[in-house]
């Protein structure tokens, strides 16, 4: 037992979780670029937009039946208050019993929202149901991870549902042209290796153990559904453009959008690759100064935000014309309106993750819902003026009104000054020069070595 609540981190410091997961998403980047352009060449703006419709559905069945218990998991498991066996039984037997509710639910309610999905056929509304049980259990098992501070274990399960999907692609969109049923077949088997890999790094606890009781349930369900109401929220305010610009403007705009967003989103690897090391941080300490390090990295995604953006401005353009063709041009204009929330939205997103794993996040439900008001009034007045432009400078006012919200409770809580928070300083310049230069000769002595 003190085995299983010896939560260790394997894999060194956090800097070099946060590397090793920024290093990955690089990769994964250019893969998905790849695949990108091929979906985007082969299938062109109509069926691009219903491929993401396609996926639309499956994340949105996934987030509706999460009910955030993966938040649940990673922190229980971060903290050592239960079992390894127990939380992963829990997350396994509750994770496909609340798909099964959702999906009950889903199709008996079809008259409701079926005018969402017009023009996709039964087969692909089935195969995204399936799509959204491979997206909860991969979830809440990468979440597990999390928590065990393994790192390096979450980065591999993506990496090889990437170069599974992208390969996929590539014989069944490019070369055989199956087109739309392609990219879904692609999307499936590329979900399934993903839990399989889950399934091997957590094999060594891979055995049912009882979870009935009162205090882990209530203890679960209490904390999943604070996480939960910022999820849901946050899926909406980052979705929910794409459903009413299919309702105002049509598959077409939602394909043309869609780019823009990629692109867009792709802009997040930084940050993102220091979300999961930070919760994990963060959760298993206790000290007053933890959220230091939580201040740094904001800093730091904000100065390379900055840099990324002003590149893209330049570059955007022509990059789209080469790569997706002219069909996809107006995906610079959407891109360019989305760059002021997708600058400053690091600051919502690990801020929020800081309190999370302080058993605080209730403040990024709070802001989150306040952005979807707005989110959701300003695209019904931006679409039918501007068209997918409009619902870009929608998500960006939503994004930066997240922000702001978490950044003056933040503020508050802690007693920080904003320049703190948000701007780069001399020590921080420091630290980069100095990681270049560690980077530089531990490349140095891997080549000399390899001689």
């Amino acid at each position: 037992m003190n085995n299983e609540r010896d939560t260790e981190v394997k894999n060194g410091s956090f800097f070099v979780q946060s590397a090793s997961t920024f290093a990955t998403q690089i990769v994964l980047m250019v893969i998905s670029i790849v695949g990108g352009v091929i979906v985007a060449r082969v299938l062109g703006p109509e069926l691009k937009g219903k491929a993401t419709l396609i996926e639309l559905l499956a994340q949105t069945v996934f987030m509706v039946c999460s009910l955030g218990l993966g938040a649940a998991f990673s922190y229980s498991i971060a903290r050592a208050n239960d079992g390894r066996s127990q939380i992963i039984s829990a997350a396994i037997v509750i994770g496909t019993f609340l798909w099964c509710v959702g999906m009950v639910f889903f199709w008996f309610s079809w008259e409701l929202h079926r005018s969402i999905w017009i023009g996709i056929e039964t087969k692909f509304l089935v195969a995204a149901s399936l799509l959204s049980l491979c997206y909860i259990l991969t979830n809440y098992g990468s979440r597990i991870l999390i928590g065990l501070g393994r790192i390096d274990q979450v980065n591999v399960g993506a990496l090889a549902k990437s170069l599974v999907n992208i390969s996929v692609i590539v014989f069944a969109v490019w070369l055989f042209d199956f087109g739309l049923a392609g990219l879904v077949i692609a999307l499936l088997v590329s979900s399934v290796v993903h839990i399989m890999s889950v399934g091997w790094f957590l094999r060594d606890n891979l055995r049912f153990e009882s979870f009935w009781s009162a205090d882990f349930i209530s203890r679960t369900a209490a904390y999943g559904l604070k996480s939960y109401a910022l999820l849901l929220i946050n899926f909406l305010n980052y979705r929910l453009d794409l459903i009413l610009l299919k309702y105002f403007d049509g598959d077409q705009a939602v394909g043309i959008y869609s780019l823009a967003v990629g692109m867009a989103e792709l802009m997040w690897l930084a940050p993102n690759a220091a979300v999961a090391p930070l919760f994990s941080s963060v959760a298993k300490s206790d000290a007053d100064n933890r959220s230091e390090r939580t201040l740094q990295t904001t800093r730091f995604s904000l100065f390379l935000l900055l840099i990324l953006s002003s590149l893209a401005v330049v570059v955007g353009p022509y990059a789209i014309n080469l790569l997706y063709g002219k069909e996809f041009e107006g995906s610079y204009f959407a891109f360019v309106s989305l760059l002021p929330g997708v600058c400053l939205f690091p600051i919502f997103k690990l801020l929020t993750v800081d309190l999370a794993a302080r058993g605080r996040p209730g403040i990024g439900t709070i802001a989150s819902a306040l952005a979807l008001v707005i989110n959701i009034i300003a695209n019904c007045y931006l679409i039918p003026k501007f068209g997918f432009v409009g619902a870009a400078l929608a998500t960006s006012l939503s994004y930066i009104c997240m922000s702001a919200v978490v950044l003056a409770y933040f503020v508050r809580l802690n007693d920080y000054k904003l320049a703190e928070i948000l701007f780069v300083n001399k020590s921080d310049l420091s630290k980069m020069l100095e990681f270049s230069r560690d980077c530089s000769n531990r490349f140095c002595d891997f080549m000399r070595s390899d001689r």
